[in-house]
């Protein structure tokens, strides 16, 4: 099941370790919308921000024992279904070029690469994709 983080979910991933966005800073944020995969517990979560017709992937992590099973899969459709809903035209996000298995997810459901951005994320390099959600 997909759902709208709560503020627990949030502190749990915090005390977990697995947090790599500042949720106290950034959760109650008005363009931010955060959201959970549970199934027998919370299995990851993705981090959108949203404005208007454009949104962008902030984060989207399954939790290391979660991984393989398509979680990160149903989660990132089901993201996709949300903002088509509320009328976003496009959604795009940045992943390090080295993270192969992120960058094929988001290909196989449609994103593509703009532009490489050297040293973006410190010495590595990473890929802008986006995805148009409408014609």
């Amino acid at each position: 099941m997909i759902r709208m983080m709560t503020e627990i979910d949030a502190n749990n991933i915090i005390k977990s370790g697995y947090d790599s966005i500042d949720f106290p800073l950034e959760y109650n944020k008005p363009f931010n919308h955060y959201y959970v995969i549970e199934s027998n517990g919370v299995m990851g979560y993705i981090v959108l921000w949203i404005d208007r017709e454009f949104a962008q992937i902030i984060n989207l992590h399954i939790f290391p024992m979660s991984r393989g099973i398509g979680y990160g899969k149903k989660l990132l459709k089901e993201s996709m279904k949300k903002l088509k809903r509320v009328g976003v035209f496009e959604v795009s996000l940045e992943v390090r070029e080295s993270n192969e298995i992120a960058v094929n997810l988001y290909k196989h459901n449609g994103f593509y690469v703009v532009t490489k951005r050297e040293n973006y994320y410190k010495n590595e390099d990473g890929l802008l994709m986006v995805k148009k959600l409408r014609d």
